[in-house]
């Protein structure tokens, strides 16, 4: 989290209303801190922290250097990594899909969008109508079902390629989503 303290009498001064930095402050927003704004950021609070620093004019062109940054990354991003209200489904649907054999935290979900996990999940309860977390256990369900119904592979396999831990953990998920066991849904065909 990152805490600017700016006098509110220097904003003409600091490019507020020149430059379009007064939209920095219109909202709560979040951004992934790359290696450089990082290392700004590093830099700023380095010299800020020496005892020498701590009144001046330096403060004043670091507090402007940063807003500006800020305001580039926020602004002069893509529309899909600046504008989060408009999650990209086949975006995290892709990313999901290649790691269904493995654990996906939502924290991993909401860095493929480029915001916080806590802001994602509220997202993409709004946008996908349930959590991340049963989204997820869909995908995994809807690809065992799959492997169920159209290959020979052994229900232990299906259940470790899908990302539960084990058979009876697909059996249980299973049967949850689709009212029959896997075992039903292979003589079926399908349901």
């Amino acid at each position: 989290m990152l805490i600017l303290d700016l006098p509110t009498d220097g904003s003409s001064a600091m490019g507020f209303t020149d430059d379009g930095l007064s939209r920095l402050f219109e909202k709560p927003r979040f951004i992934r801190l790359d290696q450089r704004v990082q290392g700004l950021l590093d830099f700023a609070a380095h010299e800020l922290t020496r005892p020498s620093r701590l009144e001046g004019p330096l403060n004043w062109h670091l507090g402007g250097v940063l807003l500006h940054t800020l305001h580039d990354r926020l602004f002069s991003l893509p529309a899909q990594v600046r504008q989060p209200h408009s999650l990209d489904l086949s975006r995290l649907d892709a990313y999901i899909r290649q790691r269904l054999d493995q654990p996906v935290s939502v924290a991993e979900m909401a860095a493929q969008v480029h915001i916080s996990p806590s802001h994602f999940h509220t997202l993409f309860r709004k946008r996908a109508g349930q959590s991340p977390h049963q989204y997820l256990l869909g995908a995994r369900v809807e690809e065992a079902v799959r492997l169920i119904c159209h290959s020979a592979l052994p229900l232990s396999e299906v259940a470790s390629r899908c990302g539960f831990s084990s058979q009876s953990a697909l059996t249980h998920a299973v049967r949850q989503r689709c009212g029959l066991t896997p075992g039903k849904l292979r003589v079926n065909g399908g349901y």
